[in-house]
């Protein structure tokens, strides 16, 4: 994964293949995801990985679940994300399986990545709803909780956590709780090279 020390720089020719092997995106893809990747590491020091503080001004978001989805993606655990880690994560919700999708999605909500916890669920999603204008109307805490307790009632062997197995069931069920990962190629493709704005990877 790199030691997260070194300064980004223009990618070789040798790293373009790797990256372009590693993830099935196109050179045109590679690129455009790098210099957005240079843009944001340098947001507060041009050390050439990305911190927490610089990950959340990438999405715009700061709450529990972005430092859930930060730590998912920062796979070596060296406290930022280098470029590797960045567009390895955007590869899986592009060109990943769903099996793939399910795995990294279930460590991002899971606890030590053996089980999901409702309260926990609970709270990043009161988090959300009411860093949204629109969404908090219609999702208050009780409308919340009842929908969280209907899930875990119907795909929990105890009603209180949520392991592997049944995460997967329910995914494969109801595939579009996936969607607020996904990422839009056609947006990547429309980057500009400043990549002055933020790259909304999560819905």
């Amino acid at each position: 994964m790199g030691n997260g020390k070194s300064k980004s720089t223009m990618l070789k020719d040798t790293e373009l293949n790797e990256f372009k092997n590693l993830t099935s995106f196109s050179n045109e893809i590679v690129i455009k995801l790098h210099n957005h990747y240079k843009h944001f590491s340098s947001v507060q020091i041009d050390d050439g990985v990305i911190d927490y503080s610089e990950f959340c001004a990438l999405i715009s978001r700061q709450n529990e679940l972005t430092k859930r989805i930060f730590n998912s993606i920062d796979i070596n655990k060296d406290g930022v994300i280098n470029f590797r880690e960045f567009i390895k994560f955007i590869s899986i919700f592009i060109n990943g399986s769903l099996e793939e999708q399910i795995k990294l999605s279930f460590n991002i909500f899971s606890v030590n990545n053996k089980f999901i916890e409702k309260d926990e669920i609970c709270l990043m999603m009161r988090e959300i709803m009411q860093s949204d204008n629109h969404l908090k109307v219609f999702f208050n805490e009780k409308v919340i909780d009842k929908i969280v307790n209907e899930t875990f009632s119907m795909f929990s062997d105890d009603s209180k956590c949520i392991n592997y197995e049944n995460y997967k069931v329910l995914i494969q069920k109801y595939p579009r709780i996936l969607n607020w990962l996904k990422v839009d190629l056609d947006k990547i493709k429309s980057i500009k090279d400043d990549s002055s704005n933020t790259f909304k990877c999560f819905n």
